[in-house]
């Protein structure tokens, strides 16, 4: 069965649903990677709330249906909803945690990746960066192609199953390989999801 023993595995709690099937994933060892189903009906009129601790880690979602959410500032300030099509991801530094207000159903998939199993990628593949730009909405075919090989998963595997070893290091390889950021970028860069209006990121901001 799935493993809900470790700390990264409490995401589905934040949306509402404590009960969403979780996987808790060590790919090289400590530290694990959590991968979380969040199916969640559309909220009431008012939205609903989604509010991520902050961790040492980088919260990443690929949308398997469509979905429109808004942004929560940390002043409190609720910027314009937008639509994230099915398929497209969101990856976001959780230094200092991030909100939104979630206004329709939610079907997708969660992953916390530890900043420093990231590092662990990038130093065994020799090439990419542990510091990961920020993406909204962002298509992304290789993570989406790894979310379609994870879901039948959730149900029948545990964390030590080799399969899920293999899609989080390659999921983590991808990421430092595609995202990673020079090691001379300015700190900006690192920013929580493009969540300011004047955001210089360079994610995407569609």
């Amino acid at each position: 069965m799935p493993s809900k023993t470790e700390g990264n595995c409490d995401i589905g709690r934040c949306f509402g649903v404590p009960a969403s099937p979780c996987l808790s994933i060590r790919p090289a060892g400590d530290p694990a990677l959590s991968a979380s189903l969040i199916d969640v009906p559309g909220p009431l009129s008012q939205g609903r709330e989604v509010h991520l601790p902050a961790r040492d880690a980088y919260f990443l979602m690929i949308y398997l249906a469509p979905a429109t959410h808004a942004d929560i500032l940390p002043d409190g300030t609720r910027l314009p909803p937008r639509l994230f099509p099915a398929q497209t991801i969101c990856l976001v530094d959780l230094k200092e945690g991030a909100s939104i207000l979630l206004q329709t159903d939610l079907r997708a998939i969660a992953f916390v990746c530890p900043k420093a199993l990231l590092k662990i990628a990038a130093r065994l593949s020799e090439s990419g960066s542990a510091r990961l730009t920020c993406l909204r909405g962002k298509e992304d075919p290789v993570i989406g192609h790894l979310a379609d090989a994870l879901l039948p998963l959730f149900r029948q595997a545990d964390g030590e199953a080799p399969l899920l070893r293999h899609i989080a290091m390659a999921l983590c390889a991808h990421l430092v390989h595609t995202y990673g950021l020079p090691d001379d970028a300015p700190a900006l860069a690192e920013c929580s999801g493009c969540m300011r209006p004047d955001c210089s990121c360079g994610g995407a901001r569609q």
